[in-house]
This record gives structure tokens, sequence and C-alpha cells, in this order.
């Protein structure tokens, strides 16, 4: 994909990724993550730095005025399809846009134009799958690739995040939390299990739900007391990276609905561990106000496209 990354309100350099380097650094992201989540830091406040939009580096002026015009109507239907959503009524089907159905011309300015957000994630499963932000909230790029990194599908979907991580993870063979009254387990690990087992037993979790966060940071636990979590819940198939807060790091569990949510600063140093039971983190969710704002900017950029 070619992308253009903003960050912190300034549009930086383009960057051409292929999808075998898409893989290459979502893979390097997981394993960053499996190697730190295990550390235990004192408890110190939320990362400060915010993402802020800008808009991507398009080059529409080199282009066919029917490709342009071509792109223009689709940022406007995926800006309906915005507020569809946020009203509630979007068909599911008409959340997803297949972009290999698009000509190519139309469909090298429209991932310009698309750029890049501040949330991407890894489903390292059959397929893998590879889901980016877009520089509009709530509309993001999902491409799934073979076992030889060729694409087998490539679309954008409308949506707080993604729904095929939800589906594939609902798939996955699941482990049972543990009982805390195994033996060895400390009084500290056995508390973090207890407040889990009513909101993980509670039923099926839905996209609104709200979710329960246990922040261990806070708590008296020991390098062995994380590392015996970080074993008993497993390791899930989705990795999640979250920027718009300082650098947030995401993992499923084995255990249907939990989630390792993990935030570093910006020399990479576990400031918060945090476990979370939800359908998806909030950290990799789009607000639904930033959807609408997203809307509304998909739309000049439509008039500001067909302006001659």
């Amino acid at each position: 994909m070619n992308i253009s990354s903003p960050s912190c309100g300034m549009t930086m350099p383009n960057e051409t990724y292929g999808p075998d380097e898409l893989l290459t650094r979502a893979s390097s992201s997981y394993s960053e993550y499996r190697n730190a989540r295990s550390s235990h830091v004192s408890p110190m406040a939320f990362p400060q730095g915010m993402h802020t939009f800008a808009r991507p580096v398009v080059s529409a002026s080199d282009m066919p005025p029917e490709t342009v015009r071509a792109v223009a109507d689709h940022i406007g239907d995926w800006a309906d399809r915005l507020d569809e959503h946020c009203r509630g009524d979007l068909d599911p089907v008409r959340a997803r846009i297949d972009f290999r159905e698009l000509p190519s011309d139309v469909a090298l300015l429209a991932n310009d134009v698309l750029g890049q957000g501040e949330v991407s994630a890894i489903i390292d499963s059959d397929p893998v799958t590879l889901i980016q932000e877009t520089a509009f909230a709530g509309l993001w790029r999902v491409v799934s690739l073979d076992d030889a990194g060729v694409v087998v599908s490539d679309h954008t979907e409308i949506g707080r995040f993604p729904s095929v991580v939800s589906r594939r993870l609902r798939d996955e063979p699941r482990w049972s939390l543990p009982d805390s009254a195994v033996a060895g387990v400390r009084s500290a690990v056995a508390g973090v299990l207890a407040e889990l087992r009513p909101h993980l037993e509670s039923g099926i979790w839905v996209e609104d739900a709200q979710p329960h966060v246990v922040a261990l940071t806070l708590l008296p636990l020991s390098q062995d007391d994380i590392m015996w979590m970080a074993q008993a819940f497993g390791v899930g198939s989705a990795v999640i990276l979250s920027r718009g807060y300082g650098n947030c790091r995401i993992t499923s569990t084995r255990v249907q609905n939990l989630w390792w949510v993990q935030y570093f600063n910006s020399e990479d140093k576990m400031i918060l561990n945090t476990l979370e039971v939800a359908a998806v983190p909030d950290a990799a969710q789009a607000a639904p106000e930033d959807l609408l704002a997203s809307a509304a900017r998909l739309r000049d950029w439509a008039k500001e496209l067909t302006v001659p």
C-alpha cells in the first residue's frame, strides 16, 4: 500500500509497503509485544502525546479528470456510509467495499486519499489478515493474505473496528479462566482471577458493551505473577497497535474476550499494564464522534478534488 502517515499534525513522507513488508512489520511488532508483555513497572501517568488529524498527501493533478471524479464519488459514498453507521442503519453489506473491484488508477488515487491512521492490527491465523485504520477514523483497510503472501481479499470497512477480528476470535479454540484455587497461585493473582471471572462469564460481548479493566500495574504483583498469568491465559492470534496516546499494544489471549492492553512511553518502556474484558478494547476503536468528523472531512476532500 502506498500510504501517507500523519502524526501529531504533521504530514510525514510517503512510504511504500507491499503485503510482504506489511506482514513483516506487523509480525515484528507482535514479537516485540510478546517480549514486552511480561514486564512489570511502577505505576505512572498515561502517555500524553496525542495523534491529531493530518490530511494525507495526494497527487491528483496528474490524474485524468474522470479518475479524479470517480475517486470523489467514492469519497462521498464513504461519507454517506459513515453517516448511516452513526445513525445505526448501515446495512452490514454496505459497510464493506471491495478495493480490488476498483479500476487500477482509481484505486491508486483512492489509496493516497485514504492515508494512514493511528491503529494497525494483524490476525495471525489462516488467512493472515492485516488491518490499517485510514486517516479517517472509522474507515479501515482490511487485507488478507494466503500462505504465499498473495492478497486474497482487500476491502475497506466502516465501523468502530473491523468486524473480522471479533468474528475470527470467536472461531478460535478457547481456554477457560484458571481456577484461583490452583496450588501455588498467590493471593494477588487469585484476586485478579476473581475480579475477571464474573465479567467473562456475563455472556456474549457486543460492540458497545461496557469493558472491564484491571490495572495490573497498580497491584502488588511480582514478575513471576505476571508470567504465570501470561502462560495461563495463552497468546491469541490478534495483535493491535494504537498510537493515539503514546504507544498502546494490545493482544488477544486464548480466553474469550480477555486482552492484554499495555501502554509504553516514547522510550518504549511500559508505563501501564492492564487486562481488559471486551469484544475489542476501547483503545483500538474509533470513537462515535470521530466517525461523524470523518464523514465531514471526506466530503471536504470530495469537494476539493472536483474543484477545477
